[in-house]
């Protein structure tokens, strides 16, 4: 068997973590260096989220059937542990219960992968089981309602983005769970938008943003040159948030810098009428 470490996500975990966002002085955080910014708050996030998560060593057999579920792993130790005693009358008992228990657990996962046969995530989640895949500002007036509105718009705009991020993709460099970001994106979007707006005052984008994680996908086996490969690129839930808000922002004729200095035209911008990203 080989051992791997999973985080484990209590119940009350986003709620928890809801709470201490909600309570954080994020103004405690600001920096005037964007990219020390963006790492003390990313790290601030990373670890809040480790304090309410269990990270736990399993062990992973190459034999392990995917309806082996938690209780027949019980009877299983239960049968053992009749077995060891030399009790024939017990181990009989377990015995019995344990093959319930297979035969139950397997009409049980065999019900759930035939319910979502007509949803195409359902079943591909089923098929990996079954094969064991695994500026500068200007300060406004207290009587500035029409600014105070346009501020309350664009907070909400960017709470929206993160609301609609999808939790079932792989974390990216940065190492913020998309649930995080959906859970708690009422409480984030402010912290948020500072960054995005000190990035579009500089005209930096900070190198922890610029950063993605390849992945090699073998198109066949055995692989004889690069090109049996796929490339998968996993990059930050918040880089793809600021490219949704970058069209709204004029940026299509901006040319950025990142922090190291290097220029990249139009590398945040979504072209008009167009289905990929500049």
């Amino acid at each position: 068997p080989t051992k791997r470490t999973i985080t484990t996500w209590p119940e009350d975990s986003l709620p928890r973590l809801q709470d201490c966002f909600e309570h954080t002085q994020w103004e405690a955080l600001y920096h005037e260096v964007l990219a020390t910014f963006t790492d003390v708050v990313l790290s601030y996030i990373k670890y809040c989220i480790g304090n309410v998560t269990v990270e736990k060593c399993i062990r992973v057999f190459p034999n392990q059937k995917p309806w082996m579920m938690s209780q027949v792993r019980m009877l299983l130790r239960a049968s053992d542990s009749a077995f060891r005693s030399g009790d024939r009358a017990l181990y009989s008992v377990n015995r019995a219960d344990l093959r319930r228990g297979i035969r139950t657990a397997k009409a049980e996962y065999k019900r759930r992968i035939e319910e979502h046969l007509n949803n195409p995530r359902q079943v591909w989640q089923g098929i990996q089981t079954i094969t064991n895949y695994r500026g500068h500002a200007v300060t406004p007036g207290d009587s500035d309602t029409g600014l105070a509105e346009e501020l309350n718009s664009f907070f909400a705009r960017f709470e929206r983005v993160l609301c609609v991020v999808n939790p079932r993709k792989a974390t990216g460099p940065d190492g913020v769970p998309g649930k995080v970001l959906k859970a708690c994106a009422k409480q984030l979007s402010q912290v948020f938008t500072d960054i995005f707006n000190f990035s579009l005052v500089r005209a930096v984008i900070p190198s922890c943003f610029k950063s993605a994680i390849i992945i090699l996908i073998p198109k066949k086996s055995p692989t004889t040159s690069l090109n049996d490969f796929r490339p998968i690129a996993l990059t930050p839930f918040i880089t793809k948030c600021f490219e949704k808000l970058s069209p709204s922002n004029s940026l299509a004729s901006t040319s950025l810098q990142t922090s190291t200095g290097r220029s990249t035209p139009q590398r945040w911008s979504r072209r008009p009428s167009s289905g990929y990203t500049s």
